[in-house]
């Protein structure tokens, strides 16, 4: 309970420090934790899930995320103007299919798969770009399906309780300008506040606010939501997932930790000279990282997720 308070406690102090300064919390938790929650994240999907996952699987997935990164670096140099928002997606449906086939969980996990698919090409056909900024917003609440698998009995209903409360009431109450309020009543809103030279909150709110929304009341709002679920999505990723890879570090693939460790802050700090240099480009380039680590975590959810349906089914058998 003990604990349970404490990060109910340092959940809403984030949430406060995010309304006051958003553009300061987006900015420094991305250049010093951007890539090392990347890097953390893709060795535990590897070491989680890599034997669970056929070697076609594996090879039609890192095929379809080549094709991913090599979008984004055309489109970062302007190599033709293709649609890259809409070829994207449609990679990323191909992904979302590629699990719903192979999911184990019996027809809801491959209907929920094919709805996530069918959702994207809406989205594809509709608003891509908006499609884009929405799931990297969404993406933020991965770590909740990574515990629900990891996770069992009362522990995982602890966890996933602490989640509801940090992932989804603290944003709602965000969202309806009570902390805003009650800020710029005693300390005040820093919008643009930030130690990197980047512009103003305008600048970057398309980061996290598709372009119809950017100019109503509540886009700012809804960047400031986005800059919390940021942090509580690293603190988890870099805090809690190592803990629960199961995986035995003789056996891994993957350097020991204490070396791994070694190499991600060194990895962290030339990125972090990087935004220091020049914010936007550095943030263009952590991006192809941010899209792989992003889109390979949808097909495995899904299969993680079909994983836990077929357990239920064994268990009522």
């Amino acid at each position: 309970m003990r604990l349970a308070g404490a990060v109910l406690l340092a959940a809403c102090a984030l949430a406060l420090v995010a309304t006051g300064a958003p553009l300061l919390v987006y900015s420094i938790t991305l250049a010093v934790f951007g890539l090392p929650h990347v890097l953390v994240e893709l060795r535990y999907v590897d070491e989680r899930f890599r034997l669970r996952i056929s070697r076609p699987l594996l090879i039609l997935f890192g095929s379809l995320l080549a094709g991913i990164v090599s979008l984004r670096v055309m489109s970062f140099t302007n190599a033709a103007s293709w649609p890259f928002a809409e070829l994207e997606l449609l990679l990323v449906i191909a992904l979302v299919a590629a699990a719903g086939l192979a999911v184990r969980g019996g027809s809801i996990a491959r209907a929920l798969s094919m709805l996530t698919a069918m959702t994207f090409l809406a989205g594809a056909l509709l608003a891509p770009l908006a499609t884009l900024v929405l799931l990297a917003v969404l993406h933020n609440l991965t770590p909740i399906g990574f515990l629900a698998e990891a996770l069992r009995g009362p522990e995982r209903r602890r966890a996933l309780l602490l989640c509801g409360v940090a992932f989804g009431v603290v944003p709602l109450v965000l969202l309806s300008g009570a902390a805003e309020a009650l800020l710029a009543s005693f300390v005040g809103i820093h919008l643009d506040a930030s130690p990197f030279a980047m512009g103003g909150l305008h600048d970057h709110l398309g980061a996290f606010v598709p372009a119809t929304w950017q100019s109503r009341s509540f886009g700012i709002r809804l960047f400031t939501v986005a800059a919390y679920l940021q942090c509580l999505h690293y603190a988890v990723v870099l805090y809690v997932l190592p803990r629960l890879s199961g995986a035995d570090e003789s056996e891994s693939a993957w350097p020991a930790w204490s070396t791994f460790r070694l190499l991600v802050a060194a990895l962290a700090g030339v990125f972090l000279i990087g935004f220091a240099v020049s914010f936007g480009e550095a943030r263009a380039v952590y991006g192809f990282f941010a899209a792989v680590h992003a889109w390979v975590e949808l097909p495995i959810l899904l299969i993680a997720l079909g994983g836990l349906g077929a357990a239920a089914h064994e268990r009522k058998a």
